[in-house]
């Protein structure tokens, strides 16, 4: 779409008028949209980790283009224009810093607390090099430093199946934490970085303002998602802490995973899902199995694979899909977005996915075969 309205603006706006004015206010925008961002996530942070990354992403795209908007008003008015020429190594190196930057956000989420400065800094260096290289060999290094950050990318992307896994290894419940948001996030960089190569071999005076289009969004969208996003790495980390007393640890440092201390917690696990029921809460945690298994997190992930055959995601899972058939079985007229918060799902959209996943069919094809014949 962004594309498409970049075309049309190019060829049907004069082009000084999309020069001097169209793109000097959507320049404008995206410093607005940037340091207002920022300001907001910095305010709200409640100390995440994972915000202030994006709070610095927002902080520097907005200082980049304020400075551009600023030294097109008064010091270069060609700074800003869709000129037809190809873009220059300078250029590329400014567009290769803020993409980098770009991929804080979900380096920070996948795999908290790894990227420090040392490390931010080695990541970054490849970039200056690529850059200085340039300018002393005798052939042109530009379409490797352009990839460079395409390689960044593909490393974030790796962690995403760990970080899906960890979810289901701890949660009941993906709200707010699923890897569909992370993705979203990295399919929306990957549209900035196509329309970036698009600035990089296309001369056409749309070009950049397809980038920009694309990059506005981006910004809005991204911010009002990571301002409600949990941090379900900080939230685990706290309640081990607080029940990190609780451990049964050997002498050794070796948790224990004798078979008859299994049996013996199983069948108290089984004996209280059953009384109490604590998978019709929504937000059950691997942690709440503490109240009956006073374990870490750790023993407890392993207690739940080894004895089960699945992760804790899929353990609830299969006791909520058996609530919701006892529902559907004994009140038919009941409407599936009523059996599915009753029987611990956060929607109705949640039901229909773990039922046909596990089930093989959807809630209401289980119910017109074994209900309503």
């Amino acid at each position: 779409m962004c594309a498409v309205i970049s075309q049309v603006l190019a060829y049907e706006i004069p082009l000084d008028i999309f020069n001097n004015i169209i793109t000097l206010y959507i320049n404008l925008s995206i410093g607005v949209v940037c340091l207002f961002g920022a300001l907001l996530i910095f305010r709200h942070s409640g100390g995440m980790r994972i915000r202030r990354a994006w709070g610095y992403t927002l902080l520097l795209w907005g200082i980049a283009e304020s400075a551009l908007v600023i030294s097109a008003t008064f010091y270069r008015p060609d700074a800003i224009q869709t000129s037809s020429g190809h873009i220059t190594l300078y250029e590329m190196m400014i567009g290769n810093t803020l993409g980098y930057f770009l991929l804080l956000y979900p380096t920070e989420l996948l795999r908290p607390g790894w990227l420090n400065a040392k490390r931010a800094l080695l990541l970054f260096l490849p970039i200056i090099l690529l850059g200085a290289l340039d300018y002393i060999v005798p052939f042109d290094l530009r379409p490797i430093n352009l990839l460079y950050p395409l390689l960044l990318f593909i490393l974030v992307c790796w962690h995403v199946r760990t970080y899906h896994r960890w979810c289901e290894e701890n949660y009941s419940s993906m709200d707010d934490i699923d890897v569909q948001w992370v993705l979203r996030f990295l399919y929306m960089v990957v549209l900035i970085g196509a329309a970036y190569i698009y600035i990089c071999i296309a001369t056409g005076t749309q070009r950049v303002f397809t980038q920009q289009l694309l990059a506005l969004f981006f910004f809005i969208y991204s911010t009002e998602q990571i301002l409600y996003r949990r941090d379900p790495w900080a939230e685990l980390k706290e309640e081990s802490e607080k029940g990190g007393a609780e451990s049964t640890v050997s002498k050794g440092g070796k948790e224990h995973f004798e078979t008859e201390d299994n049996e013996a917690n199983r069948a108290k696990l089984e004996e209280w899902m059953a009384t109490e029921k604590p998978y019709l809460n929504p937000e059950f945690r691997l942690l709440d199995l503490r109240e009956i298994i006073p374990m870490n997190r750790t023993y407890l992930s392993q207690f739940i694979s080894t004895e089960y055959g699945c992760n804790f995601y899929l353990f609830v899972a299969k006791y909520r899909i058996e609530e919701a058939q006892r529902l559907m079985q004994e009140y038919p007229e009941m409407k599936l977005q009523d059996i599915a918060e009753k029987s611990g799902f956060t929607s109705l959209a949640s039901l229909s996915h773990t039922f046909s996943r596990e089930v093989g069919m959807s809630p209401s094809e289980w119910s017109k075969k074994f209900v309503n014949k």
